[in-house]
């Protein structure tokens, strides 16, 4: 946020007032922007209240003065949910229900939905409206919440064979036979 702050700053002999130094906030960054020379406050992640910082002026002549500002920083209409990555196994051609949202957050605490999945290398994943929580076998699941405030949408998956599965004919192969009859034994001399 930009803070006009020589708007209510004067000087006796009527000079031009720059900005010539800020300091932080102790929940925020300030720094002068390069254009129109007023400070910038810039919170931090998920700070709310009230938050100070200083500034000082210049008359270009030699004349300074430091003043402080109360920035006041309200809610966020909506912070983004934090997913987190989740595991889950199965046997084969099992499907498995990976509860995804256990482990994920919202700062407001708002509901999360599972909105989207996408397949993975060995297996497929959709959305069925029971639970919320995807389902798959043999398959990596990503999904990016969003927030509703009605429970949504289950995953389910199904197996999608492997290439190398594909039904085929046998191939006959042949083996050698080990011998079925012994060497003679040695013969000795008379």
């Amino acid at each position: 946020m930009t803070v006009v702050v020589r708007s209510n700053d004067t000087d006796p002999e009527g000079d031009t007032l720059t900005v010539t130094a800020v300091t932080n906030g102790a929940n925020g960054s300030v720094t002068i922007d390069a254009t129109s020379g007023n400070p910038v406050y810039t919170p931090n992640l998920n700070f709310v209240g009230t938050d100070t910082f200083t500034y000082t002026i210049s008359d270009g002549n030699g004349g300074t003065d430091t003043a402080t500002v109360s920035v006041t920083v309200g809610p966020n209409a909506n912070d983004a949910p934090d997913a987190i990555n989740d595991i889950a196994s199965t046997t084969e051609d099992t499907p498995v229900t990976v509860v995804v949202r256990s482990n994920d957050t919202d700062p407001e605490g708002d509901t999360l939905t599972v909105t989207a999945v996408t397949n993975g290398a060995n297996g497929s994943v959709t959305i069925d409206a029971t639970s919320g929580n995807p389902v798959s076998p043999r398959t990596s699941i990503s999904w990016a919440p969003t927030l509703s405030p009605t429970p949504s949408a289950m995953a389910m998956a199904a197996p999608t064979p492997p290439p190398s599965a594909s039904p085929s004919a046998p191939t006959p192969t042949t083996h050698p036979m080990p011998s079925t009859t012994s060497p003679a034994p040695p013969r000795t001399p008379p």
